[in-house]
């Protein structure tokens, strides 16, 4: 969803991006966790019974049977990818430049999620090309640009 809101010479745009309802695999929640720096929910008698993983086994990585199929985790999200601010200088403003047109803007990409299913990787990295998986970031680059968009 594109958004464009106007107000004199001033322009404010934002895209928004939603995808719901499909499944990722986030990568090995048994033991390994700890090696990757993760805060893994898992369950511990009397304290944490309400977890979102089973107790890892006493043999490690190795014990964790069904960590394969544990691994998938809903992979909807809502995030805003572009926020576009600009100023477009009026007619009478040039008439001595000999330009047409000139905004003025300043950009900002992947700014923020809105929503995320997952807690530490952004789901709309994840791609199936070939029925190969290529893996998620943690998150997406954020970016800022500002330009001139000159008329002659």
């Amino acid at each position: 969803m594109t958004n464009t809101l106007t107000y004199k010479q001033w322009e404010l745009s934002a895209l928004v991006v939603a995808r719901m309802g499909f499944d990722v695999k986030t990568g090995a929640l048994t033991l390994d966790g700890r090696y990757m720096q993760r805060s893994i929910n898992y369950f511990v008698e009397g304290h944490n019974e309400n977890a979102d993983y089973y107790a890892p086994g006493i043999n490690g990585e190795s014990a964790d049977t069904y960590q394969s199929a544990q691994n998938y985790q809903d992979g909807s999200y809502i995030k805003v990818r572009n926020i576009n601010l600009g100023y477009n200088f009026k007619p009478s403003q040039l008439k001595k430049t000999g330009l047409s047109s000139v905004k003025i803007y300043a950009q900002c990409m992947n700014p923020f999620s809105i929503y995320r299913a997952t807690d530490w990787f952004d789901a709309d990295f994840v791609s199936y090309a070939n029925n190969a998986r290529t893996w998620a970031a943690t998150s997406a680059t954020r970016s800022f640009v500002m330009g001139v968009n000159i008329g002659f």
